[in-house]
Parts: structure tokens; sequence; C-alpha cells
């Protein structure tokens, strides 16, 4: 591209190419003649690879006597030391060994260099009073239009409805999962998590706005997450961690990975030193964040001894670090998000799970240290992702239902109530992570995935005969519990918008929706009671009784800090549910109806319980533990003796035990593929049941006569596009 005319932006710098003239924010820097033309020539091939033979030929043409190796290596460094850029790590200037040089930091082509303009003319003498009557009247009616305007645009901006005016258009459209976009600091390109569909990797692509040209950053074979551009725009942090053999991270997993710096445009990656931190995986949580200086990030850091993740600062040169947060036992600080000026972040605090998370802000000293705690800015509405606008006086933030999130705003300081954006974005996932741009444009993922219930006839050796879907809602409906008499099923569906409980016939017919709450909390985790006539269900924090006749639900107790998922005992007077009160996830026995002391009255389990279902004759209570993966053991349904029954299975709602075996489904194979096995608990004999078709998600169920069962599973890998708001005010 011919730059002659142009003025190039890139960093702190602007190239006058008319004028061959560099400046520093606007400062003009000494630089000689050759030095600049290798600059133009560079930027002229951004991204590309200029030769040295090339750099020779244009600097000094044949029968120019010169010791070029020395002139033009002298021309480079000086070059290097006008931009403050470094050999050994690049920012603008990449070296390709004996071969040439990249210009590897994204530029801006702004506009032609201003040519001089001539004078204004002076206006004509005036000639009578009438006419300076009339130009005096029509000078007064445009200042009027103009109050006007001004007025109204003063309005819009304070108390009418902006974001009605915003245009939400596809930014990119390609097959797969494309999440976690960050901006260029000029707005013009995007930065993101990619997955294809065939891939089990997920990579990092740069897309120019208002271009369908789309640029592999990373061809790494393990997963690259959470990419986010630094402030001076010459690099993109994020994290790296191992692919999985069958591809198959999720949203709870955690793994080791590593930070890593590429230069925006693409070059060398390198690893941040002492940059090893414990994440949490797939395409939910961001992980970190740039500080202004384009030095240091934010970051997450999970301690599983400590069952916390917390947030630290860390220098991306030196790999120093300090701890910003400390979350109590049980929660995971994630999403950081540092304010425009650097001296507040923003923060998802979760619970054990995406159901229960508040957004705090924590205030920053000089020195990047937390100058007090971290204060709560929004919290009942599960709120996550926040991401501030230009401002630094407003936040927006994904919040709602855990399968219907949307994009909200609210102002900081002071605070002001959260508002939901009229413009629509919504997605399926447990999180809504959006991006804001120093021009007022917003990106964001649109998630979509469809869980469904599958329903398989089981034979006389009680292998499946046939398998089809039993609900053919486009929503996620899932978690379904078998009535004591067969005729019924119990389970969850966002089908009404939020998370509620439903009741159909045990063939999928007849479908009604059992609670109406509306999110305030989401209903999940339905068990039916022994004699058919209630449904003991979890709700955000709190456990819930509720007549399957209908009626208002009443809580029973709180999980105190995790979800409490629940189960009855045999006989109907009890129910055991999942509590974090002594720091960390166990079982606890409490009364089925004391409305008065909802006290836990018996801890169940030591070694950390999670999800329990009982057995049939009431003598062992089995359960899923919350671990990734999540194992299955059993104990005492009074207490007593842990013991491990299937090491591994796929989620937590993955197994239900009846009479004649335990069922369940193992985490998938390195090809993806995994089946429904029952396992006999007395001789440990497994038996292979049916295959599990899609991918597993939370709930397996066998009817009590054992002639049908009902499992979940994804129909397939579940796809986003990023979506850009424009005229966003």
């Amino acid at each position: 591209m011919n730059l002659a005319t142009k003025i190039v932006r890139f960093g702190v710098f602007q190239a006058d190419m008319q004028r061959s003239e560099l400046l520093r924010n606007g400062i003009p820097i000494k630089l000689q003649d050759q030095p600049f033309q290798i600059l133009r020539l560079l930027l002229e091939r951004r991204g590309d690879l200029v030769t040295r033979e090339e750099l020779r030929d244009a600097l000094w043409p044949d029968g120019t006597f010169v010791d070029f190796d020395h002139s033009l290596n002298a021309s480079i460094n000086k070059l290097r030391e006008a931009l403050g850029d470094s050999a050994s790590q690049p920012r603008f200037i990449q070296t390709i060994p004996r071969r040439g040089y990249r210009f590897i930091a994204p530029a801006d082509i702004a506009q032609d260099s201003p040519e001089p303009q001539p004078p204004l003319p002076l206006p004509p003498p005036e000639r009578s009073k009438r006419g300076r009557l009339a130009r005096a009247a029509a000078v007064t009616l445009i200042f009027g239009v103009v109050l006007t305007i001004f007025g109204v645009v003063l309005w819009w901006g304070r108390g009418g409805a902006p974001e009605q005016q915003a245009e939400v258009v596809p930014l990119t459209t390609d097959p797969g999962m494309e999440a976690q976009p960050s901006f260029s600091p000029d707005g013009n390109y995007v930065v993101y998590a990619g997955l294809a569909p065939e891939a089990r990797v997920q990579s990092l692509y740069l897309k120019q706005i208002g271009s369908e040209n789309i640029r592999r950053l990373t061809w790494s074979s393990a997963n690259d997450t959470s990419p986010k551009w630094s402030p001076d725009g010459l690099q993109i942090a994020f994290v790296r961690y191992p692919g999985r053999r069958d591809g198959a991270w999720g949203a709870f997993d955690t793994a080791v990975g590593t930070l890593m710096t590429a230069p925006a445009l693409g070059g060398t990656e390198r690893p941040i030193p002492q940059g090893q931190v414990a994440i949490f995986t797939g395409l939910n949580y961001r992980l970190l964040d740039w500080l202004g200086d384009s030095e240091h990030i934010v970051v997450s850091d999970n301690a599983p001894a400590e069952r916390i993740a917390s947030l630290f600062i860390l220098n991306t040169r030196t790999g120093k670090r300090h701890r910003l947060t400390e979350p109590p036992v049980g929660f995971r600080d994630l999403d950081p998000a540092v304010s425009p000026d650097g001296r507040r972040i923003i923060f998802t605090r979760y619970g054990t799970n995406t159901l229960q998370s508040d957004i705090y802000m924590l205030q920053l000293t000089p020195e990047l240290r937390a100058s007090r705690e971290a204060r709560r800015l929004v919290s009942s509405i599960q709120g996550n992702a926040a991401a501030w606008l230009p401002d630094g006086r407003q936040i927006v933030f994904g919040a709602g239902p855990q399968h219907r999130k949307r994009l909200m705003r609210m102002r900081v300081d002071p605070p002001s109530s959260p508002a939901l954006l009229l413009f629509g974005a919504e997605g399926t996932s447990s999180t809504l992570s959006a991006a804001v741009s120093k021009q007022n444009q917003i990106a964001y993922s649109d998630f979509r995935s469809r869980v469904y219930m599958y329903r398989s006839e089981l034979g006389r050796d009680g292998t499946a005969i046939r398998t089809q879907r039993l609900t053919m809602s486009s929503r996620i409906d899932h978690l379904p519990d078998y009535s004591p008499s067969g005729d019924q099923i119990a389970f969850v569906s966002n089908r009404s918008g939020a998370q509620e409980m439903w009741i159909s016939q045990a063939d999928g017919s007849n479908a009604h929706q059992l609670t109406s709450l509306r999110g305030k909390p989401e209903a999940t985790w339905p068990r039916w009671s022994p004699d058919g006539r209630r449904l003991v269900f979890t709700g955000g924090q709190g456990v819930y009784l509720i007549d399957v006749q209908g009626g208002l639900p009443v809580q029973l107790a709180t999980g105190e800090g995790s979800q409490p998922i629940a189960e009855w005992s045999r006989d109907g007077q009890s129910i055991y549910l999942m509590s974090s009160r002594t720091g960390r996830n166990e079982i606890w026995q409490i009364p089925a109806f004391d409305r008065h002391g909802q006290a836990l009255t018996r801890q169940i389990t030591r070694n950390g319980g999670g999800v329990p279902r009982m057995s049939p004759d009431g003598e062992f209570l089995y359960y899923a533990t919350m671990d990734r993966p999540s194992e299955l053991w059993r104990v005492p349904a009074n207490g007593g003796r842990e013991q491990v029954v299937v090491p591994s299975l796929a989620n937590t709602g993955s197994f239900t035990v009846t009479a004649t075996g335990v069922y369940f489904i193992p985490p998938p194979d390195e090809n993806g593929q995994t089946a429904i096995m029952v396992l006999d608990p007395r001789t440990g004999f497994q038996k292979r049941i049916a295959p599990a078709d899609g991918r597993p998600m939370w709930g397996l169920a066998v009817s009590p006569d054992r002639h049908s069962m009902l499992h979940v599973a994804v129909e397939a890998r579940p796809e986003s596009d990023l979506m850009l708001v424009t005229r966003f005010q």
C-alpha cells in the first residue's frame, strides 16, 4: 500500500509520511532519513517480511558504495531507539534472523497529510442597515437551532434511551464458537477465542471491524483463552492450557495454564515469567486484564488446596506478583476488568457454581495494592463479567437466570440500580461476557445450546431397545426425576424464560409448569417425595418444598454459601442436602417438615459430599463429589465409612440408583464417545446399557419398573457468534 501522503498511527506514535516526520504523543522525535525510510517500508508491508535485500535495493541503489550490513544494522538500531523497542522482546519491529524484518504492531492509516489551506476570503463590506438586520436575524435563528439541537442531545444523553438507537449486527458468523472479545485501543480490531466445529483446542483470532477477513493468531496444540489487548495496542495477553485428548474441557474444569503475550499482528509468542496459573477452563470466564501501563496485568489464579480463586497483580516483565483479593473459602474471584483511569477493578465473586455470582469493585493505591476491602456493587441477580464504559462511571454486565443472561448497565459512582439494555443482547450460557471499546462499541457472544431429554425403552436384559427424544422444546430441558409410581416425571426447563419446575406424563406429554419464580431464585434439582405428593428442589442457596398439585413453595433451609442439592430419606421424614457450613461441601440431614429450627442436625459425610441419591432400600446414601472429574461415593444413611463406587463420572448429575444397580455415565473417551452403564455394587460387575447420544449433561433417571430410562445431552457442540453494537451511548 502506498503511504506517501498518509499519516500512520501505531501505539503512542504517528508517522507523517509526506513530511517524513515521526511523532510521539504529538511531539516530533528526531529521526534521520534512512531509519525513517526503513520505517516507511515496514509500515507499507506491515505484518509481512521485508527482506534485507529489499531494504538494500530501496535505500542503497546499484552503484552506491556502502558497508551494507553495518549501515543497515545501525539504521535499524536508531529506529528501535526512537521507538523504545527491543530486538529480544520486540513490540514493533521483529527480526527474522538472516532474512529481514517485520512490523508486528497494529497500525491505523488515519488520513492524508493536511495540505496548506488558502486564507479565508474577507467578507464583503456591509452595504446597508437592512442587510445588517437581515444577517443578524439569520445568525439569531441559526444560534437558536444549534441550542435546540444541543438541548436534545443533552437530554438524550442523560434521560433518554440512547441504546434504542444502537444497531446490533453480527461480527462473526463462522461455524463453531467465538467468545471472549477484546477491542484494540483504536476500536478497529477485535481479538477473540474461537473453537472451530472439528477442532479440539481453542485458538485466538483477529478480525478487522467492517471486513470479512479473519486472521488466526495462534496455532498451538494447546488451548488459548481469555485474550486481552494491551492499552498501548502492541501486544495481546492470554492464557494457554493443555488440550484434552477428547477436546472436552468444560466450564467447571480446572487446569494449570501459562500466561502468554503475543505481538498484536502476529509474531513470536512468549510466556510471561512466573506466569503459571491454575484456571477454570472453557469460554465462560474472563481470566485477566491489563493495567494502564501495559506492563502489569490483573489475573485470577485458582488455588485448589485453598478452594478459592483470588486476584493477583503480576508484572509481565519480571513475573513479580502480589495478591489483591482474599475471598471466603469456597468462593472464586474471576472476570477482572480495570477502569479507564486504572484506579479501580471490577470482578465477579462466584459461589460453588455460576448460580451464585455478585459483582464487586476494588480500589487501587498508586502502588497497585488494594486500598480497602472490595465493595459489592450487584447482588441477587446473578451478575457477572462486567466491563467499563469509556466514561469510567458506568459498567455493562450479564445478569439474570442461568440460561438466559441479558446485558444490563449501571452507574458505579454513585451507584444506581441496574437497568436492562434495550437492544436485546441475550445468551443461553451461564455467562454473557461483553467488551466495550473506547469508541462506545460493544461486542458480546450470542451462545446457542440445545439440551434435550432422551427416553430409552429397556428390554428384559436391561439394555436399550430404542431411544428417542422425549421433549421437543427448543430450550433447555434437563434434570428429570421419575415419580414413585413411574407415570410422571419432574424436570427443569427454561422454556418460559427462566429455569422452573415442570411436570409431564412419563412419555413427555401434558407438560405443565409447576413453579413461577421467574429466576428469583432459579429452580433446579427436583426430587419426588416417597409418597409422590411433594417435590423438594433447589432454588439459589435455598432448598424448597412444593406440592405437586401446585401452590407456593416453602423454604426449608439454606446451603450457607453453596447450592443445597437435596434428597429425601426413604421414610420421607428428613432431607439430605449439601452445605458448605464447615468450609467445604458436605452432606447433612435435616427434618423435612421443621418450619422453625431449619437446623442442619446431622453431618453425614466427612471427606467432601455433593449431589445425594438414596438407595431404594434406604441403606446407603450415594453422592457425587463436586470435584472435576466428579467421583461417585456412598455412605451408610446415618453416616459411617465412606467408599468410592465409581472413580469418574461425566458430570455430577450423571448417575442414579435403583434396586438392581447404580446407573452412571463415565466421561467421554478420546473420541468423545461414552455410554450409559449399570454397576452391581455387590459384585463390581458393569454392563453397557445404551450409547449416550450427544454430550452428557445433568440428568439420568430410571423408571421404578426399570422399563424405561431418561438421560440428558447436548445434541451438538454449542455454537456462538460475536455480535457488535454500534452507536451505543
